[in-house]
Order: C-alpha cells, then sequence, then structure tokens
C-alpha cells in the first residue's frame, strides 16, 4: 500500500513537472470550489500574463478578461463551460502591466475516473505577434469585385508557377457572415481598407491574395508552413472582424498543383457553409474525406439562387392531429427541393443554407402565398376550419411590410388570421430583437397565432418565454422519440406539457411514431401532435383525396378503456425463446394478459400501452441487465411489481437494486411452476390494492377539492345574498312612499324614512303593532284589497302585500300611497 501511494506521488509529481516544461501557456481550473478559482498554472502562463503563481492561484480567470472583450465570444466560452464541453475562441486578455494581447484560449473538460467534470485545462496562445497595427495597408475594392478576383487568381497562378521548384502548402481561407445575409461587409460599411499585422503583412507579400466577393465574404490565400499556423491565422483574422462583422471561417489546405482559383474558394466556402450549422467556435477544415459531399454541397449552394425561379421547390403538407378525438386540426407547410439532375434533396441538407441568403425572403413570401391558397380551398372542405402553421426565420419579421403582406394574403383569401400560425425555433427567438418580436406582437394583435419549434433544444431563459408573443410550444421530436423509455426525455416532454398549460399555450407533440408516444402525450392532456405514426407529409393531391372523406386518425394499438373487470397485465422480457416457451406453459392457467417481449425498448412500449402490474424480467440480457431495467421501471412506473427470474446471480447488481427499492422478488431458473404461480398471485394483489388504495386516495383528493369549492361558492352566494340585502334596505330607505315590513303577527320589523317622517312623532318600536296606528289590522291574506285610511289631515291607500317561501308566511310590505290633503 505504502509503494502504492509513494508510484502514485511520482506520477503526479512527473505530470507537474512535465506541464512546467511545455512552452504552451496551461491553466487548470477547479470547478467544485467555490468561484472557480485557480489551482495551478505553469511557468508559460506566467510569462504570458505577467504574474506570478502566487498572484494568480485561488482567483477567478475573469482578472484576465479586458473590458471590451467581445460578448458573443464570452457568452460562447460561459455556455460551453456550463454544458462541461471543450471550448476554443480568441479572447481580449491584459497582461499585468495593463497592455491587451489576444489570446487564443482552448479549454479541456478533465472528468476524474470517468465521473463528472471536476476540472478544466486551459491552453494559452499569445496572437500578439499578429495583433492589429493603427494604419491599413490592404485594399477591399467594394466597387470592383471584379479586378479583387482577378488579383485572387494572379496570386492562385503565381503559386502554381512557383509550385514546380519549391513545393509548399497554402491556404484559403473562406470568411462569411455568422449572422442573416444582410450582415455582409458591404451593407455594414466595412472600412475601404483592413488594419493587419507585420505577420500577416508579410504572409501576403509572399505570394498571399485578398479577395472581397461579391456575394458578401472574404477569401484570403496565403503560404503557410502547417495546418495549426492556418488555424491560429483564421482565428486571428475572425478576432480582427468580430468588431464590425460577425463570422465563421473555413480553411482549406492545398498543394497548388491540380486546382485553380475557382476550385480552392469553393471548397473553403463549402466549409465555411459547414462552419455556420455546425461549428460552435466558427472554425471549420475542408476534409479529403469529405470532399465529395462537399462538391455536391457547392452545387446545392450554387443551384440555390435559381431554384425558385426555376419552379423546382414544392410544399408538402403534414397533418396535425388532435390527440384526444383524432381529429384534423391543421397542416405544416413543409419546404421540399426537386434537384433537376441531383433529384429529392433532404431538408437539412439546404435549409440552413437556405435561410442565411437573401433569396429566403423570396421563397418564404412564396410558401405563405401557397399553403394559404391551398388552405383557402380546403377549408370549406370541412365543417370546421383548418389552421395552416409556415415556418418563417427571423430575418424576415425584420422586412418593413411583412405583416403588411400577411394580413393582406389572408384578407384576399377570406381566411380568419387565426387560421394561420407562424411557427420559430426556439433559437432564433432567442436571439431575435425588439423590432422582431414587435412584428410578432403586431400579428398577434391581428390574431396570426405564434409558436415556438424545436422546443427545448435551445438556451432561452423561461422568463425571457413568458415575455414572448406566443400561442403554442412545440415539443421537439429528439424528446418525443424517447418518452417511453428515456427518463430525462419523458421528465423534459412532460415539463413542457405542464409549462404549456401554466402559461396558457397550446402544445403540440412533433414526431409521434409509435402507439406508446401517442399514449403518454395523450395522458398528460397534451392538446395536438403530429408524426409519422398519423401521416407522413402529403402531397396536395393526397391532402385533397384525405379531404374528400371522413378524415379521422386514431392510432392502432392505443388500448381502449373498458367497463368489464379489471385484466391483470403481466409484461415478461426474456430473450430466450426456450425459457418464454416454458413461462407460456407455466401461466396457461392463470388468468392474465401476457406481453411477451425480448428487447428492453419492446417492454417499454408496452408499459406506456397497458396497465402493467407485475413485470417479469431476465437478469443477462444484451445491453441492459434485467436489474438495471427495473430500475429504470421504478422510477418510470413505481407501482409495479417488479421480479427477476434468471439463472445467474450477479450478487453486485442485485444488491444494488434491491437496495434501490427496484426488484420485488428475485426467483432463479428453474423455477417451481407452484411457486411461480403463487407468486405472481401475491403481487398482483399487493399492487391492486395499492393501485385501489391510489385510487381511493385520488377520489378522496377530489371530493375534497369538490367540497371546498361548494363551500366557496356557497360563502361566495352568502356574500352575494348580503350585499344584495344591503342595496336592497338602500333602496327601500331612499324611497320617497312610506315602507313599512311586517311580520306574520303584524309587528313591525322594517321602516324606512319616508315613514319614520309620516309617524313622528307616535312611531312606534321595532317589535311593536302597527295596528293602532293604521285603524285596521293588516292581515295575511293574498287577495285582501286596498284599504283607505285617514292620517291626521292627510288620506292614504293602504297596500299589502303578503310574501310567502312555499306554505310559509314570511310577513307582508305595506305602502302608504297619498292620495288626497
Amino acid at each position: 500500500m505504502t509503494a502504492s501511494l509513494a508510484d502514485q506521488a511520482d506520477l503526479r509529481l512527473l505530470a507537474t513537472q512535465a506541464l512546467q516544461s511545455l512552452d504552451a501557456a496551461v491553466s487548470i481550473v477547479d470547478l467544485q470550489a467555490p468561484d472557480q478559482p485557480l489551482v495551478f498554472v505553469n511557468e508559460a502562463f506566467c510569462r504570458l500574463t505577467g504574474y506570478t503563481a502566487e498572484q494568480v492561484l485561488g482567483r477567478n480567470c475573469r482578472f484576465l478578461q479586458h473590458p471590451d472583450v467581445d460578448p458573443a465570444a464570452r457568452s460562447a466560452l460561459r455556455e460551453a463551460i456550463e454544458q462541461r464541453a471543450s471550448v476554443r475562441t480568441v479572447l481580449r486578455n491584459l497582461h499585468r502591466d495593463g497592455s491587451d494581447f489576444w489570446n487564443a484560449l482552448q479549454l479541456v473538460p478533465l472528468a476524474l475516473d470517468g465521473g463528472q467534470v471536476t476540472h478544466y485545462v486551459g491552453f494559452q496562445q499569445d496572437l500578439s505577434e499578429w495583433s492589429l497595427s493603427a494604419h491599413a495597408v490592404l485594399s477591399i475594392d467594394e466597387q470592383a469585385p471584379g479586378a479583387a478576383w482577378e488579383r485572387f487568381e494572379n496570386a492562385v497562378s503565381l503559386a502554381l508557377r512557383e509550385q514546380q521548384s519549391t513545393p509548399r502548402r497554402h491556404v484559403v481561407l473562406a470568411l462569411r457572415s455568422r449572422g442573416s445575409a444582410s450582415e455582409s461587409p458591404a451593407v455594414i460599411s466595412l472600412p475601404q481598407r483592413v488594419s493587419t499585422s507585420i505577420r500577416l503583412r508579410r504572409l501576403l507579400s509572399s505570394g498571399g491574395a485578398l479577395h472581397y466577393t461579391a456575394s458578401g465574404g472574404l477569401n484570403l490565400l496565403a503560404p503557410l508552413d502547417d495546418g495549426k499556423t492556418a488555424g491560429m491565422l483564421a482565428l486571428h483574422v475572425m478576432a480582427l472582424l468580430q468588431p464590425v462583422w460577425p463570422c465563421v471561417a473555413g480553411v482549406a489546405e492545398f498543394l497548388i498543383d491540380g486546382h485553380d482559383a475557382h476550385s480552392m474558394s469553393a471548397v473553403a466556402q463549402a466549409a465555411s457553409l459547414r462552419a455556420v450549422v455546425e461549428a460552435a467556435d466558427g472554425l471549420c477544415f475542408a476534409d479529403a474525406k469529405r470532399d465529395a459531399s462537399d462538391r455536391r454541397a457547392r452545387q446545392l449552394l450554387h443551384d440555390l439562387t435559381g431554384a425558385l425561379a426555376a419552379r423546382q421547390f414544392r410544399l408538402v403538407f403534414q397533418p396535425i392531429v388532435e390527440l384526444a378525438s383524432g381529429a384534423l386540426g391543421g397542416f405544416e407547410a413543409l419546404l421540399r427541393w426537386r434537384h433537376p439532375t441531383l433529384g429529392e434533396v433532404m431538408p437539412g441538407e439546404f435549409i440552413a443554407q437556405l435561410e442565411h441568403r437573401p433569396d429566403i425572403r423570396a421563397v418564404t413570401r412564396w410558401i405563405l402565398q401557397v399553403a394559404l391558397e391551398h388552405l383557402a380551398r380546403w377549408d370549406g372542405m370541412l365543417d370546421r376550419p383548418l389552421r395552416m402553421s409556415i415556418n418563417v426565420p427571423v430575418e424576415v419579421l425584420l422586412d418593413d411590410d411583412f405583416v403588411a403582406f400577411t394580413l393582406a394574403e389572408l384578407e384576399r383569401r377570406h381566411l380568419s388570421p387565426r387560421q394561420l400560425e407562424i411557427e420559430l425555433t426556439e433559437r432564433s427567438l432567442a436571439s431575435a430583437d425588439g423590432p422582431a418580436v414587435t412584428r410578432l406582437r403586431e400579428l398577434r394583435s391581428h390574431g396570426v397565432q405564434v409558436a415556438i419549434d424545436d422546443f427545448g433544444t435551445g438556451w432561452s431563459s423561461l422568463a425571457y418565454l413568458a415575455c414572448l408573443p406566443v400561442d403554442t410550444l412545440k415539443v421537439d421530436m429528439q424528446f418525443t422519440r424517447g418518452v417511453t423509455h428515456s427518463r430525462a426525455d419523458a421528465a423534459i416532454a412532460r415539463m413542457t406539457v405542464e409549462l404549456a398549460r401554466g402559461l396558457g399555450l397550446r402544445c403540440i407533440a412533433e414526431g409521434i411514431e409509435r402507439p406508446g408516444q401517442h399514449r403518454f402525450f395523450a395522458d398528460l392532456r397534451c392538446l395536438e401532435g403530429q408524426g409519422y405514426l398519423f401521416s407522413r407529409p402529403l402531397e396536395v393531391a393526397a391532402v385533397d383525396a384525405l379531404l374528400s372523406a371522413p378524415v379521422s386518425f386514431s392510432p392502432e394499438g392505443v388500448s381502449a378503456v373498458t367497463n368489464g373487470p379489471p385484466v391483470r397485465h403481466l409484461l415478461i422480457l426474456d430473450d430466450e425463446e426456450n425459457v418464454l416457451r416454458a413461462l407460456r406453459r407455466t401461466l396457461r392457467p392463470a388468468e392474465f394478459q401476457i406481453h411477451i417481449t425480448t428487447s428492453a425498448e419492446e417492454a417499454f412500449e408496452v408499459l406506456a400501452l397497458h396497465p402493467v402490474g407485475v413485470v417479469l424480467a431476465d437478469q443477462r440480457m444484451p445491453l441492459m441487465t434485467g436489474s438495471e431495467f427495473l430500475h429504470h421501471v421504478k422510477d418510470r412506473y413505481p407501482q409495479t411489481k417488479r421480479i427477476v427470474l434468471s439463472g445467474y446471480t450477479d450478487l453486485q447488481s442485485i444488491t444494488d437494486a434491491i437496495n434501490r427499492g427496484a426488484i420485488y422478488k428475485f426467483l432463479t431458473k428453474p423455477w417451481n411452476d407452484a411457486e411461480l404461480l403463487a407468486l405472481l398471485e401475491t403481487a398482483f394483489a399487493e399492487y391492486e390494492l395499492s393501485a385501489e388504495n391510489q385510487r381511493l386516495h385520488q377520489e378522496l383528493q377530489q371530493a375534497n377539492r369538490r367540497l371546498a369549492e361548494a363551500f366557496a361558492a356557497q360563502g361566495q352566494r352568502m356574500s352575494h345574498g348580503e350585499t344584495a340585502l344591503d342595496v336592497m334596505h338602500a333602496a327601500i330607505a331612499s324611497v320617497a312612499v312610506p315602507v313599512l315590513g311586517l311580520d306574520p303577527a303584524g309587528d313591525l320589523v322594517m321602516i324606512n324614512a319616508a315613514a319614520e317622517r309620516l309617524f313622528a312623532p307616535a312611531l312606534p318600536m321595532i317589535g311593536e303593532p302597527i295596528a293602532p296606528l293604521l285603524g285596521f289590522e293588516p292581515g295575511m291574506d293574498l287577495g285582501q284589497p286596498p284599504r283607505q285610511i285617514q292620517l291626521g289631515d292627510r288620506s292614504y291607500t293602504a297596500h299589502c302585500t303578503p310574501m310567502h317561501m312555499g306554505a310559509r308566511a314570511l310577513g307582508l310590505v305595506l305602502t302608504l300611497l297619498e292620495t288626497s290633503r
């Protein structure tokens, strides 16, 4: 033991010395300690920053940040740390003397013994030798992009000639906007000249060239020594442009022979396209293995421009179904592209690229017009209005006339604005600025619905969600796929449905493909769903045929509720056919509804569809042991009784499962038939008793809730009655005619102000008889005629109105109307 500890100490010492000897600056941060302090820095880190180790250990790294650090880089860094992921970025940092430098930072998460991430190791590199000078030395000719391209071609030709005598690798950097296509350098007025460093000027003077593309990007050709230098150069140029033009870079390395300027530029541009979608740090390298896909991507990118004019786009429509009834609620319009030579192009290959091109505005308006045209025709084919959902990028919302255009298209087709639903992804909404949100609010004020698509896949806060003008949340299909077997996916899906209900929003589950998934969301009272279980996206002709007959989307396989005696559902999971045959023979006399499965996925589907009371699982199975499976069952269906039946005894896993409460009983193979049947009978009896207790508890809660509601309603009625009585008394008191209230015995119980003035000062007290003052005895007869009485020098007509509640006399109201003085 002592020798082992000594060996470990020696290894730690060697590791520390190895890190200290590196030329690269290295630091280690403890994520578990308060404020995540530095716990190790090497000498290169101290040389880079100017601090000693004693001055930085125990401090958070934020003291190195420049006040003007790029918010996007800082946000990317924070998100990566929250996710415990790797990240690479360029930050503007400060030396100890206050001078700034560009820091190429890479963070790598460390997990001890394969567990959770506890530390980060950081690698820093100073880009100061490529720092920006204050003088402009390179020209970007915005007025004559052809001349700039000619210079770029000349540089490639010169490199090709030199390649014959001195083989040398070159790199092409293709930079494009990280955001929408409207954020190109031309639109934001990138300065006529770009400042650069001595290092970059030397690269360009030795055979490099800079080309500003007409489509709003930059191409940079430079001779380099290796791929590492190419990546550092790309990060440097991105950091240079970041303050005025957030961009991504595609890096392509070449031995010039066999290439020309067009092919080199195209390869780098394809890599930059991937960087928009795939690269968290905005940097993507061209790969020979992806050359074929890059060529296809380049062709698709080139041909996207004319696809709309050439009528290569079309729409398909996926039904949106009410989960409770199976009724058709509407459609989602989906864009499809049939390329003239490549055939049907998958949406994932072109949608993201299209959303970053100026064409997206024209395409979105075309989608809106075509979808509404079909909706107007289909709307009259059913006895209820249909809804059409259309995906709209945030960039399109920024058009000043988009709201007016949308409302005009609806009005022209006599459609209600509530029949249109605009879908935006959670990520795009999270980054939407004020004008986009204002447009959404304006659309909603006219009745147009707004939905958040792919909910749960972005990083918007719930506080921000509450402020957005939204009507619908759509559960992303990646969570729908796992709701029957993944505790995490089920929890997220359940949370989304409850969140929507709490905020008063509609909830739609996307990607429903199996009956168990449908049952899961139906039990949650999720309003609607869409997916292959109901229908694939349909062509226009298929929708016409669908609507011409009664429409219902009740999927097969969802068990119906019956009023008969309760059925005992037994689930068996075993991958051995001979064991399953033996179990069938053993259980034949029992009145169980038996569900046989051979995989955990099938078993979870059965659990989602049926009220399973007892689960019988083999211990040794591929991919997942029986105890692991039953542990997941316990989390999702805690009332079930879970039994392991196995010929093998893995003591540790069985013990852990029993301690966690995942296993009810453990049986070994071969089993005794009578004992197995008796055990199953006992397990079902306990399950049914527990289920009955739970049912009674729920009924008691419901009864208590109804009683509380009844008490509240009665109290409200009493309060209303008291208020009405007070109002009535005030009204009677203000009447100018003398009014008296008498009980059945003729005693005074109420008198208004006019009567008080009439009888004063001989006014009787409350509870005294009124007959002596009137000169007659008021009766409770319903048909008694008015009486003429004389009070002083005035004559009055006395009207007696008896009041009854059923057969019980309540009293009478006496009204005195003056007839003469």
